[in-house]
């Protein structure tokens, strides 16, 4: 058997040994942008459904906080618009005040987004009739 030197070890092939070290790198690097993050965003309330003849005459908020998290490449490329918030006022059937909760589950988002809180968590609007 042949002596085996570790400096020669190292050395022999060095550029077929750095370019497989640098292509290693570059692949970690690209799969590391799974880490996931955490985004905060201020979004808008959209009514739908709002029965004939009435109209939102008030309502507590017009704008609600959401806190969102998902992939990083995902997140960052997120715009507040990308994100919907409907209240469907079809069971309403008269003018009033009305409560409601506003729950991260009914926050519409982009795929591999998810709500982790909503504030404020209720709302109250109040209808009258148009005139």
């Amino acid at each position: 058997m042949k002596n085996l030197n570790l400096y020669a070890l190292i050395t022999n092939n060095l550029w077929i040994k750095l370019s497989c070290f640098s292509l290693a790198v570059l692949l970690w690097f690209s799969t590391s942008g799974g880490v996931s993050i955490i985004r905060d965003f201020r979004i808008s309330i959209a009514f739908e459904n709002i029965p004939k003849g009435l109209m939102v005459s008030n309502q507590t908020t017009k704008n609600v906080s959401i806190n969102v998290q998902g992939v990083r490449g995902t997140v960052l490329k997120c715009q507040a618009t990308a994100f919907y918030l409907p209240i469907d006022l079809t069971e309403i059937n008269a003018p009033g005040s009305y409560s409601y909760d506003l729950l991260p589950d009914n926050v519409v988002t982009p795929t591999g987004v998810k709500i982790i809180s909503i504030e404020p968590q209720k709302i109250s609007v109040t209808l009258r009739k148009k005139e």
